[in-house]
């Protein structure tokens, strides 16, 4: 019988990955840093900082709008065989999920804007619509790591809560390298990909939120 730990795999990899503990460490923790759960991170980071008595009503509803229908659809394409795994490795299979991602941004974008929701939390989701936007261009000659593009606006959303507190940047800022080596380990994406990624996911949110008075 397969172990709990190569069903994981199965799910999340659409395959056996090779044994070793290099691979098991790189595939940690390229899933604890999973686009998905670093927007997550990001939220629960976020959230104590807005200034509003119903913040966590307003971060649940973001998470509900923003991660939770991407997620369950690129799942649902994994099980039907459209997509190799979760974490769509083919490059030609990455079209499909991040357009439904960016109409889903716009929609979300949309509502929380009209519903009045945290200025922060609106600002933040302008600025994964932006990337995504960006990477799903770069998806047409190029397959950009989303792992690196989401953990670089993680440590920018931490630079600009902390500044330049060491005690608490230094740590996340040292998860780059960690995951672009997860990334590269595992062959989903060459160094190139995996800075180009970081570039975007630092780039894109540090520009907005700057232009958001939010730095």
């Amino acid at each position: 019988m397969a172990s709990n730990k190569n069903i994981f795999s199965k799910v999340l990899y659409g395959e056996s990955e090779e044994e070793g503990f290099l691979n098991q460490t790189a595939r940690y923790i390229s899933n604890i840093f999973s686009p998905p759960l670093t927007v997550l991170y990001g939220i629960l980071i976020v959230t104590p900082y807005i200034e509003i008595s119903s913040r966590w009503v307003w971060s649940l509803f973001f998470l509900s709008l923003f991660v939770l229908p991407p997620t369950l659809y690129v799942y649902l394409l994994m099980k039907r065989g459209i997509v190799t795994d979760f974490h769509i490795k083919i490059r030609e299979q990455r079209l499909k999920p991040m357009m439904l991602i960016l109409a889903n941004t716009i929609f979300g974008i949309i509502a929380y804007y009209r519903l009045g929701g945290p200025k922060y939390l609106i600002v933040l989701s302008v600025c994964c619509l932006v990337l995504v936007a960006l990477m799903f261009l770069f998806t047409f000659f190029s397959k950009v790591s989303g792992h690196c593009a989401a953990a670089g606006g993680l440590v920018t959303v931490f630079l600009s809560l902390f500044e330049f507190n060491g005690s608490l940047v230094i740590p996340i800022a040292l998860m780059i390298p960690l995951i672009a080596w997860s990334r590269v380990r595992l062959g989903r994406h060459s160094i190139t990909q995996t800075l180009v990624g970081f570039m975007l996911g630092i780039t894109t949110f540090g520009s907005i939120m700057y232009f958001s008075n939010l730095i």
